[in-house]
């Protein structure tokens, strides 16, 4: 066989080899996008009603069980970063992360532990359900508010929206300012929510009340171009 058909075979079977590599790479099917949203293992047969709005719209929501326990917290935040990489390689460019409680607190680390740049620009965005009040529902000996203060000082930038149960009335706006000024410079076009009505019931994010607030809003905000700036809904 002369050289001109070696090198006409090898071109054949390069492309045979191509197709087959395609083939078993599986595309992920994220419609608009995809939402990898984290809750503790006993919650996560339930789907809340502001959830429900955003597949409505076209979102893909991949829910995500873990155990609430801080000693394997970098493990979470880890495997949720692998997975983000994991789709994005399968074609889905839009994909934000959620949460409640630990696994809110999952969703913010796994943010943070994206290196800049450029791979903090894998995220669209970051929903945060009482992140902070998980503190309370799982103590440990040295847990400290300045924690969560700490790491919404490490965001990445992406679009953030925090929804905080832990601070009185009285004491909302101190809480807001406080949050504010940790995240300023730090995320651009951050919307800020402070939320102080009781977490369960109607008002919770488990509540059609919750998902008629703020349902469109974070919608708005999934589908907005990443890194935009946009008031903060209050």
């Amino acid at each position: 066989m002369d050289r001109a058909r070696i090198v006409a075979a090898l071109a054949v079977l390069a492309i045979i080899v191509a197709g087959r590599a395609r083939a078993e790479s599986p595309v992920a099917d994220c419609g608009k996008g995809l939402v990898l949203f984290s809750v503790a293992a006993d919650d996560s047969s339930a789907s809340p009603p502001f959830l429900k709005q955003i597949e409505a719209d076209g979102w893909k929501v991949e829910t995500r069980a873990v155990e609430p326990s801080y000693p394997r917290e970098a493990e979470y935040a880890d495997a949720l970063r692998r997975r983000v990489e994991s789709v994005r390689k399968q074609g889905c460019q839009r994909i934000a992360l959620a949460g409640e409680s630990f696994g809110a607190w999952v969703s913010l680390l796994a943010n943070a532990s994206f290196q800049t740049p450029p791979d903090s620009t894998s995220l669209q965005a970051v929903i945060a359900i009482d992140a902070s009040a998980a503190k309370a529902k799982a103590p440990r000996d040295g847990w400290h508010d300045y924690k969560f203060i700490n790491l919404l000082k490490a965001q990445n930038p992406t679009r953030l929206a925090l929804f905080l149960y832990d601070a009185p009335a009285d004491e909302a706006d101190d809480r807001r300012d406080e949050v504010s000024h940790s995240l300023t410079n730090q995320v651009s076009g951050a919307q800020v929510i402070v939320e102080t009505a009781a977490f369960d019931g109607a008002d919770g994010p488990h509540g059609e009340a919750f998902a008629r607030r703020f349902g469109a809003r974070l919608i708005e905000m999934l589908d907005g171009v990443a890194n935009g700036n946009a008031p903060a809904p209050r």
